[in-house]
């Protein structure tokens, strides 16, 4: 946009008076790119009221002051700048000359450059401009330059912004210029397309999997993908090419969209609020006070706005990268690793930003792109991080389901194994009795001689029946529980699925059917497993391979296994490590049904709204899991019966959760079997707590 001017004469004289003082940059004859900062004068004009007239005054020639830095950058101020210097062609014939603003976030830019005809063109350029109205349709500012002679001209240049006011200049050959946007233009294309990739291969992996720092995760990458377009341009050409005021606006929301993605991602990635509660509201805090500093540009001053969020850029990265730090202390994991390391690069972007921001550094291709550069590098680690967490999940689920068919496989084993040994027995007893009534027939005939044998035999035949029927007591005991918590849920389940099968079900009672049904399903087969770990255990067929590892991330892992179980109802879960050594010589299959019997029970036996503390400490030999609910106690009489087969306390479950009584009697025969001690330590009214000794080496 151009517009003539009556200064021409005025102007000349002012470049006669002050070329003892002025910089004249000449244009070199053969290189095709000339950066141009230092040396050039300026004025700074805090009113915003001069005008080119006054500005090319001879009152004003003692008032402009020469910049010593080869980037221009001002800073956050609500004054316009007024710039000039001087450009000789020292090869007339080479004018193909532009001149480039590299910094897209101006808001207007007004050239003042000297015509053929002795006045003044203005070039208007400035992201208040519609892209349309360019000279030269461009990501940056870019208008041509008419040097036809090898005489000295004078440019004038006023700027004007909300924004931190940098103002780089470049002079560029008009091939020169092509093959360098080029180049740009093609390193931001992988750029912004390798943002895009990772935000649809996370959305996609959030999908499958629902974990929520994915989503957290993709608003952050959404945030940093909009903050980069529009650093760099490219908002204002293909997004908001006609409308200033959402392009003015965008720089700040993409700010604020990628930092309250990060806060929220770095608090559902760490787990801080199981993990660190006291970080976890430091987090929540950082959100919202974001979320206020971008809802207030519209209506709050943009300048004042624009200087609190970039302000708020570096410190929200180090908060994000010190709790990490600290959560990750406490729990070591690769993931963690992964975190920390990118947040690093993420922090050092960020800060090399901010300087360049306030005009500590120079505006140059390494601070420009220093944020997107950290957030590459970050981003690329953060997708590693969530990978190796997906991996974890899946190699956890993939676990379970191995443990599901192994105790599947194992039960039909043990049963068959079990019917057949009792009948062997029972077949061996009848025979033994049968031996043993033909050997008292025959010692009756011998009354006198065999009066001792008789008596022997008898005391071994009473031995015999006592041991029969102490089998079938226990045979009674067990026939007993599968007739009463087995016969009622198959009946339920048979109930639920003609339900559905008969077609007198709504559609929308379905699910809660199948749910029941599986509730219900899920009830038999701990009933069946927990009989079958008894039966092994006191058969001798669970062969313990104790091995040393490291308790506190199974004890981890445990804790937020159960958390859904606890959040339904609204128990909360405390876990604390309490000690630099927490490696114990125990199975690790069994440790872990420890853990689940123990975190299990507590959880079955609170009341809604209490908490749950787990704690793992160690003294000399051992390392000691305790696990501290806030239920009712133990009376005297559960403490003397807690750990026999099936045992029935006075305390019930709270949430209608099904109970065998053979819990906690597995977790003592497992526990004593890896050379350990598990006791309880309750007042009737004042909850209990579970605490299992394990070998911290072996012997």
């Amino acid at each position: 946009m151009f517009g003539q001017q009556t200064f021409a004469p005025l102007v000349k004289d002012t470049l006669i008076e002050s070329s003892m003082k002025a910089h004249i940059f000449e244009l070199p004859r053969h290189a095709e790119r000339l950066e141009i900062g230092a040396e050039i004068q300026y004025y700074e004009d805090t009113e915003k009221t001069l005008t080119f007239g006054n500005i090319t005054s001879p009152a004003m020639l003692s008032h402009w002051k020469t910049y010593q830095k080869q980037t221009l950058s001002f800073g956050f101020k609500r004054s316009q700048y007024w710039l000039r210097f001087a450009l000789l062609n020292p090869s007339p014939q080479q004018n193909d000359w532009l001149i480039e603003f590299a910094f897209p976030s101006l808001d207007s830019i007004e050239l003042y450059s000297p015509q053929s005809d002795g006045h003044y063109g203005r070039h208007q350029m400035g992201d208040q401009l519609p892209f349309a109205k360019r000279e030269i349709h461009h990501r940056t500012f870019v208008t041509r330059l008419n040097l036809p002679d090898s005489e000295p001209h004078v440019y004038y240049l006023r700027v004007a912004t909300a924004s931190t006011t940098i103002i780089p200049i470049t002079l560029y050959r008009n091939d020169e210029f092509i093959a360098y946007s080029n180049q740009w233009q093609l390193f931001y294309g992988w750029l912004l397309g390798a943002l895009m990739i990772l935000i649809a291969y996370h959305v996609i992996l959030f999908i499958f999997t629902r974990e929520t720092s994915y989503v957290f995760y993709v608003v952050y990458m959404c945030g940093v993908l909009f903050y980069t377009a529009t650093f760099n341009g490219f908002t204002a050409q293909y997004i908001f090419p006609e409308n200033a005021t959402l392009l003015q606006y965008a720089m700040i929301f993409s700010i604020g969209l990628a930092f309250i993605g990060l806060v929220l991602f770095t608090r559902a990635f760490l787990n801080t609020p199981l993990i660190a509660p006291r970080f976890d509201i430091v987090l929540r805090l950082l959100a919202a006070y974001l979320l206020v500093v971008s809802s207030a540009t519209l209506f709050a001053d943009y300048l004042t706005v624009n200087i609190i969020m970039s302000s708020s850029m570096l410190p929200v990265v180090a908060i994000c990268y010190g709790i990490a730090v600290s959560v990750s202390w406490r729990v070591r994991s690769r993931q963690h690793l992964y975190f920390l390391v990118g947040s690093f690069w993420l922090m050092l972007g960020g800060c090399l930003a901010s300087l360049m921001t306030i005009g500590i550094l120079p505006n140059n291709t390494l601070t420009r792109n220093s944020v997107q550069i950290g957030a590459i590098i970050e981003s690329t680690l953060f997708a590693l991080a969530l990978s190796y967490r997906y991996k974890v999940l899946q190699e956890e689920k993939k676990r379970v389901q191995e443990e599901n068919f192994r105790l599947i496989r194992d039960a039909n084993e043990s049963l068959k194994l079990a019917v057949k040994k009792r009948t062997a027995e029972l077949q061996e007893k009848n025979t033994d009795l049968g031996a043993a009534n033909e050997e008292i027939q025959r010692q009756m005939e011998i009354q006198t001689d065999q009066a001792r044998e008789i008596e022997l035999a008898n005391t071994t035949l009473q031995e015999q029946n006592e041991k029969l029927n102490a089998l079938d007591h226990e045979k009674n005991e067990i026939i007993g529980i599968v007739a009463h918590d087995l016969k009622n849920p198959i009946s339920a389940v048979r109930g639920l699925a003609e339900l559905v099968q008969s077609g007198f079900a709504e559609p929308e009672q379905i699910p809660e059917i199948t749910n029941q049904i599986v509730h219900t399903a899920d009830r038999m087969l701990e009933l069946v497993r927990n009989l079958l770990d008894v039966n092994r255990l006191e058969s001798g067929m669970v062969q313990f391979r104790p091995v040393e590892f490291d308790i506190a991330p199974m004890a981890e892992s445990t804790v937020w296994q159960y958390s859904q179980a606890a959040k339904a109802k609204r128990i909360t879960l405390h876990y604390r490590l309490e000690t630099d050594v927490s490696t114990v010589y125990a199975d690790e299959q069994a440790t872990m049904q420890v853990l689940e019997n123990l975190i299990s029970n507590a959880i079955k036996y609170s009341p809604h709204g209490k908490q749950v503390f787990i704690r793992i400490s160690s003294n000399d030999n051992y390392v000691c899991l305790e696990v501290k609910d806030e239920g009712p106690g133990l009376s005297d009489e559960d403490k003397s019966k807690l750990f026999s087969k099936f045992a029935r306390l006075s305390a019930r479950p709270t949430g209608g959760e099904y109970s065998t009584g053979l819990g906690l009697s597995i977790v003592k025969k497992m526990v004593v079997a890896m050379n350990g001690k598990v006791w309880c330590e309750s007042e009737y009214g004042n909850g209990a707590t579970f605490i299992v000794e394990l070998p911290s080496q072996s012997s």
